[in-house]
């Protein structure tokens, strides 16, 4: 499980920013479509949002599934509801992911937990994408960026777009290990320390 998290200032190129202390006194920023982009929301188990990206912003002013009260999210519907505990439930290092039926648009949307937050509450990583969201950059550029062999660079591709290590190492024939293996090693070439960290790193990137 990631270390502590420590948030950074809200940004406009993909990564997470904007703590909850300061939820209360900002409002949303403009941003894209829900659909335009991987949507990232940084939230307690008890869904008190504590970052969001520009992505995750448009989701919660959307309104279709969730919106933010308090500084909490809350889910449109029961079912949204249900689909939310079942993700924080099941959230784990690895990843957890699951379609979101009929009202989601077909959304992805996939969990993990990535640290606690200065009171010591788990934090988990909610990301939603469109099923057919490519990936943000091409394996070449992300090789070329960062040193990256091409099975490196694959698997941080998909984890941009949402999948867990487990499905990574399913789609490419090889063990959970391994695929931990190379995550380990794209952490020391790329200097990110968590999953998140290297979600953020690659959006933000391919926004420029």
């Amino acid at each position: 499980m990631g270390g502590r998290w420590s948030p950074r200032a809200p940004t406009a190129d993909g990564g997470l920013g904007m703590t909850a202390r300061t939820l209360q006194s900002i409002s949303a920023p403009q941003a894209s479509p829900p659909s335009a982009g991987l949507a990232i929301l940084l939230l307690t188990h008890e869904l008190s949002l504590r970052s969001a990206n520009m992505n995750g912003w448009a989701l919660l002013r959307d309104r279709r599934l969730f919106s933010l009260a308090g500084g909490k999210v809350q889910p449109s519907t029961p079912q949204m509801s249900s689909f939310m505990r079942t993700l924080l439930a099941r959230a784990n290092d690895e990843g957890y992911r699951a379609v979101l039926p009929d009202e989601g648009g077909g959304l992805i949307f996939s969990s993990r937990r990535v640290g606690v937050d200065a009171s010591s509450d788990p934090l988990f990583l909610i990301a939603s994408r469109a099923r057919d969201l490519a990936e943000p950059l091409h394996g070449a550029e992300v090789m070329h960026i960062f040193g990256l062999t091409s099975a490196e660079a694959r698997v941080a591709l998909r984890l941009a777009v949402g999948l867990s290590l487990a499905e990574i190492a399913d789609e490419s024939g090889v063990s959970v290990n391994t695929v931990r293996a190379q995550l380990r090693s794209i952490y020391a070439k790329t200097g990110v320390t968590k999953q998140s960290e290297l979600v953020a790193t690659i959006w933000r990137i391919a926004s420029v």
